[in-house]
């Protein structure tokens, strides 16, 4: 019986290990994007290419700060997200958009679900939506019912003309990364336009599309409020850890 026992949790603890390991694969993207790879991302300072145009540093800089995120080891590889608190809104506010389009959102589990939002094109800094997922795991915009049966995991995507660029580069054309997430520290101060806020929990995030060719991330970011990166590789770590130790206390009952 004891036997049967270590023998299920360790099988356990192999299968989260291959369930984890094939759910990073699939939806946790490769980062960071380098200057190397494109000189753009980084602190440059003015767009050689257009210099009208802030950069992503310059957007993240305003937004929090000199100091606050780097534009390249602050990327985020993260793609996919959930709710932070069960049935309270998280919200989407414009930092900045330099490209026509609109932002929206798809589910993971049915990437045929959609929902535009309707900020984007001609929206301010800081116009915004709010959003989230309710009991029956509808999509709820502004309280109000807009997708049935959505599931409680999801993307975004960045929406010009009929070409959406998501944040999971395997949906991308090419696999091309078309969107690169920031993960905002807890505490630290972001500025939205004349208003302040303070990130809360770690669970707030910038979020910057690239809809052409030159790649500098600045065609639509936004402040993302209240989201939790999924899966949580942590919690996955723990629960794993968990396992192997009440393997451990079997066996040492074993050999007593």
């Amino acid at each position: 019986m004891k036997k049967q026992l270590l023998k299920s949790m360790l099988m356990a603890v192999v299968g989260i290990g291959l369930l984890a390991g094939g759910a990073m694969a699939d939806i946790y993207n490769n980062r960071p994007i380098t200057t190397a790879m494109n000189p753009l991302i980084g602190p440059v300072g003015v767009n050689p290419t257009y210099p009208n145009e802030p950069l992503i540093q310059n957007i993240l800089n305003d937004a929090v700060g000199v100091n606050g995120i780097n534009s390249v080891t602050g990327q985020s590889n993260v793609a996919i997200w959930k709710e932070a608190e069960f049935d309270v809104a998280a919200y989407l506010i414009t930092l900045h958009t330099g490209g026509n389009g609109q932002l929206g959102i798809y589910s993971f589990s049915n990437p045929s679900k959609v929902y535009d939002f309707g900020i984007g094109t001609g929206s301010g800094i800081g116009d915004q939506v709010g959003f989230n997922i309710k009991g029956d795991l509808g999509l709820y915009v502004n309280n109000v019912k807009v997708v049935e049966n959505f599931g409680t995991s999801f993307g975004f995507y960045w929406k010009t003309g009929n070409t959406k660029y998501y944040t999971e580069d395997t949906k991308n054309s090419n696999n091309i990364a078309r969107a690169l997430t920031y993960q905002i520290a807890d505490g630290l101060s972001v500025k939205i336009g004349n208003d302040e806020s303070n990130a809360e929990g770690n669970n707030d995030w910038i979020l910057a599309f690239e809809d052409g060719t030159d790649f500098d991330f600045n065609d639509a970011v936004f402040y993302m409020e209240d989201l939790q990166a999924v899966p949580e590789p942590a919690t996955m770590v723990l629960f794993g850890t968990g396992i192997l130790g009440l393997a451990g206390i079997a066996r040492r009952r074993k050999s007593n």
